[in-house]
């Protein structure tokens, strides 16, 4: 079975607030990065609570399948990331 999935997009302000919820039924979850840029990539913090997921999905395991990343970025980076 496919995981499923669902994330935030990024935002301006000069930094980026990733955020969403990943279940694999089955499947442990071991790292969520944000990658930006051929050179910077951060881990996510795992095990966020997503009691709406689990009651979405009807899967009592998926009350912690939730990720964040937050990163502040220069500004001409910042930029770049507003244009595409």
């Amino acid at each position: 079975m496919a995981p499923r999935h669902a994330t935030a997009a990024p935002h301006g302000g000069g930094g980026v607030h990733w955020r969403g919820w990943c279940h694999w039924p089955g499947q442990s979850l071991r790292e969520i990065r944000l990658h930006f840029a051929p050179n910077f990539s951060w881990p996510a913090t795992l095990g966020l609570p997503r009691p709406d997921v689990a009651a979405q999905l009807s899967v009592p395991e998926a009350r912690a399948s939730g990720f964040e990343v937050r990163v502040k970025l220069p500004q001409a980076a910042t930029r770049s990331l507003l244009r595409r």
